[in-house]
């Protein structure tokens, strides 16, 4: 499977939407670092050329950003029911920069610096930063993590994966036996970390439980951390395919206690309201806004 592949089949699907007027432009949020025209992703690493796409398909312009920078650039053009407030700040904070974090295959991090009346977009590979244990069951993850992976990055506990490892190591450091139900469920998925949520939703096993509140915990600490690195007083946005499907564990005090604890910085961090995006699609909003920007400068 290619990028390539992925157009031809939705121009195909689509042809006869696509008649008129015909695509003169096409702008991609790709999940890598976007330095050039060429780029490949890190977990799923598809070459991308921009040059390549632009002859392939007669387009005038090809715009790679990161996807991140896509999503981020859609948020200040949200309405309140594009968003799920988990905490609203303490109320003095009136605007300023903008903290996205997204938690999916992979994470992702953005930043929006608000320059007058428009924002630009910082684009991170953030989610590859070192995990940062701050407890005794963290960094016995973290050791239970080093031993399988050279570089023990935020994105090895915080994503799809990283919640399925959580789930292996407090299995393993608990010495609790996989219940069969549970044993089947894992052996017919494809998806391990959607089984493990789901079962913690449901209440089903107590170590799935412990893994997403493990999960949640690491997750609003990065959150905070991102906070702070861009004193994001126009918000913090929980994006990506995981935040929406676990609410209820995103709407406790674990996360909010965990993205506040920053000792003398708490104080900031309480100006800051929260959300989740709920509608990954929002970054075909932003992708548009980015590339018509990207258009001006050329």
């Amino acid at each position: 499977q290619t990028l390539a592949a992925l157009i031809d089949r939705f121009l195909a699907e689509n042809r006869e939407m696509m008649a008129e007027p015909a695509i003169e432009s096409a702008a991609f949020g790709i999940a890598a670092a976007v330095t050039g025209p060429r780029v490949s992703g890190v977990n799923l690493p598809w070459p991308v050329d921009a040059e390549e796409l632009k002859k392939r398909y007669g387009w005038s312009r090809v715009t790679l950003m990161n996807d991140l920078v896509a999503m981020a650039m859609a948020i200040p053009l949200l309405d309140d029911h594009q968003k799920r407030l988990l905490f609203p700040g303490d109320g003095t904070a009136s605007g300023g920069n903008i903290a996205l974090i997204a938690a999916g295959t992979g994470l992702g991090e953005a930043l929006l610096v608000q320059q007058g009346f428009r924002y630009l977009p910082v684009p991170s590979e953030g989610g590859h930063k070192d995990f940062a244990p701050r407890t005794e069951t963290q960094m016995a993850l973290y050791r239970y993590l080093a031993a399988r992976h050279q570089h023990v990055s935020l994105e090895r506990v915080v994503s799809g994966r990283g919640l399925a490892a959580i789930h292996d190591f407090l299995r393993q450091r608990q010495s609790a036996p996989l219940p069969s139900w549970l044993a089947e469920e894992l052996a017919e998925s494809k998806d391990p970390a959607a089984v493990v949520s789901a079962a913690a939703l449901a209440n089903r096993d107590p170590v799935c439980v412990a893994a997403l509140e493990l999960f949640v915990a690491v997750l609003g600490a990065a959150a905070g951390n991102l906070a702070l690195q861009g004193v994001t007083t126009g918000g913090v946005y929980l994006g990506g395919g995981i935040c929406p499907k676990i609410l209820p564990f995103l709407e406790t005090e674990n996360f909010r206690q965990n993205f506040l604890a920053k000792g003398r910085m708490r104080p900031l961090l309480e100006k800051m309201a929260v959300a989740v995006l709920p509608d990954p699609s929002i970054a075909l909003q932003g992708a548009l806004v980015q590339s018509e920007l990207a258009a001006q400068e050329l």
